[in-house]
């Protein structure tokens, strides 16, 4: 199976197709719904004038690239379809790879889950950080070992590698792409002494919703704007608000209890959130420090 160290490595496979790719490339992007996806849409919007963007969740995104392979009306309106931040699974890979389109396909992903997709010409899967990559310049003296790719770092390093961003000159878009990969990957936490900023901007995405965060931060970006504006300041604080009373109501019914498996007991702590549920998390944490285990019922789940 394929490993990858740098930025050819990962890319050496799509150098006959990516090397006649140009500003004005009909491009399908098919990518997560999260923030990470969300990174990836707008560095393809950055690079490209003529861009369609298919947001697939982890319910759908392995049917919904196999059907977009397989489906020759739709391949014909495009030169590329990018796949980021996404995987397909073992029977849906081999179909595509039977498909004369994958010629046409460009696979970026970064989770340990999709390593078995290295064995295709079309797909490039890279957990680790890049030894030539946009986020080696934001990690901490001896800590770039450590690093990760996400799925907006990898588009950033590949369309950067094929000079497909030339055009952008923006100050702060590489600031953008290590935000959304340092968050995406933990690395703000493990690596990055929790640094505020990655997390602020998992906020906004939050506060915005994935569409308008898109618009405005490609804005931004085309225009050499900052990342964060008052204005932002000032809906983080609302929000804030919203969430602290929303906290100090739930906490009141966090329920003490106890497990016992295999003659181990396990001290647990209850409650129910119907959102909220990392800030309901952290908050179960700071309040009983001691507990072994922490659940939280959101209503059509269990975390």
């Amino acid at each position: 199976m394929r490993t990858f160290k740098n930025r050819k490595d990962v890319f050496h496979s799509f150098l006959d197709l990516s090397k006649n790719l140009s500003k004005e490339s009909n491009i399908l992007l098919l990518t997560h719904t999260d923030m990470d996806g969300s990174g990836a849409a707008i560095l393809a919007r950055l690079a490209f004038i003529n861009v369609d963007v298919i947001k697939c969740s982890n319910a759908t995104m392995s049917k919904d690239i196999r059907n977009t392979i397989t489906n020759q009306e739709i391949m014909d309106n495009y030169d590329a379809v990018i796949v980021c931040d996404i995987s397909c699974n073992e029977r849906d890979a081999q179909i595509i790879d039977r498909s004369l389109n994958k010629n046409k396909l460009i696979l970026l992903d970064h989770h340990d889950t999709a390593l078995y997709l290295n064995k295709y010409s079309w797909a490039s899967v890279c957990p680790h950080m890049l030894t030539d990559s946009v986020r080696v310049g934001y990690c901490p003296l001896g800590a770039a070992n450590k690093a990760h790719s996400s799925g907006t770092s990898l588009m950033y390093d590949f369309l950067n590698f094929r000079r497909l961003l030339k055009d952008s000159s923006c100050a702060f878009l590489t600031d953008f792409v290590e935000l959304i990969a340092g968050y995406d990957t933990w690395d703000w936490h493990d690596i990055l002494n929790d640094a505020k900023e990655y997390e602020k901007i998992n906020k906004l995405f939050d506060v915005y919703g994935a569409e308008i965060f898109e618009k405005e931060m490609e804005r931004r970006l085309r225009y050499n704007e900052p990342i964060f504006t008052p204005q932002d300041d000032l809906l983080l604080n609302i929000e804030k608000s919203k969430i602290d009373h929303y906290l100090s109501l739930v906490e009141k019914s966090f329920v003490e209890g106890e497990m016992s498996l295999s003659d181990t007991t396990y001290q647990i702590l209850y409650s129910y959130a119907s959102e909220h549920q990392q800030e309901v998390f952290e908050r179960m944490k700071t309040n009983y420090p001691d507990k072994d285990l922490y659940i939280i019922n959101y209503g059509s789940g269990i975390s």
